[in-house]
């Protein structure tokens, strides 16, 4: 579904098969790849584009090669490929590039605009694994699940004004599952168990 509630993206395997967009005021469906996507194909924050992978195959490798098109179909906008470590990909608030967790600089968060090659490195952190990310519903946050040796742990990460990474919560056992932000963008809910998982929310940490 896409952010301004609008329109639905879905995989369609006959008739011709790929992911097709559905107007949800009305009309017709519209074929907008011609491939099923295993991926998420994800909506940029403004509905306007859309951001999916396909295989790259040119130079006798497979990649996994990012394209940007409009949503309501079109030529492509934007293709580029990231590194063979990237993971969790998101766009950023402002829909100008694409954020993830590189493997290879120690599980840090990166941000890639769409149109340029040059990569920012978000997060600094020099010990463990970021999981996970979600930048908040104001652009201003991103609270990711980071990982060192057992312990969860939630942060929050605010890169526009430079400020050090804080811890919000930390647990010594079990794992954190899942995490989302509220639509103020000043409390979060998660999810934290080992077989059974309890509901948690995280109030006025701004």
């Amino acid at each position: 579904l896409s952010p301004d509630g609008s329109k639905l993206l879905y995989n369609r395997f006959s008739g011709p098969s790929g992911v097709w967009s559905l107007d949800l005021g009305g009309g017709q469906p519209r074929h907008l790849i011609p491939n099923l996507m295993l991926e998420l194909v994800y909506f940029s924050p403004d509905s306007q584009r859309i951001l999916f992978t396909e295989a790259d195959n040119s130079s006798g490798h497979t990649y996994p090669r990012r394209k940007v098109i409009p949503a309501a179909g079109g030529e492509t906008v934007a293709t580029f490929l990231l590194p063979p470590g990237a993971e969790d990909l998101e766009w950023s608030p402002e829909g100008e590039a694409v954020t993830y967790i590189d493997r290879a600089t120690g599980f840090n968060l990166m941000r890639r605009p769409i149109g340029r090659e040059e990569v920012e490195q978000i997060s600094h952190f020099g010990e463990g694994r970021l999981l996970r990310h979600r930048w908040s519903p104001d652009g201003r946050k991103v609270l990711v699940q980071r990982r060192i040796g057992k312990q969860d742990a939630l942060w929050i990460l605010e890169p526009d004004r430079k400020a050090p990474p804080r811890k919000l919560v930390e647990f010594k056992s079990g794992a954190i599952f899942k995490f989302a932000w509220a639509r103020d963008s000043k409390s979060a809910v998660f999810t934290y168990g080992q077989i059974g998982q309890d509901v948690v929310l995280l109030s006025e940490f701004d």
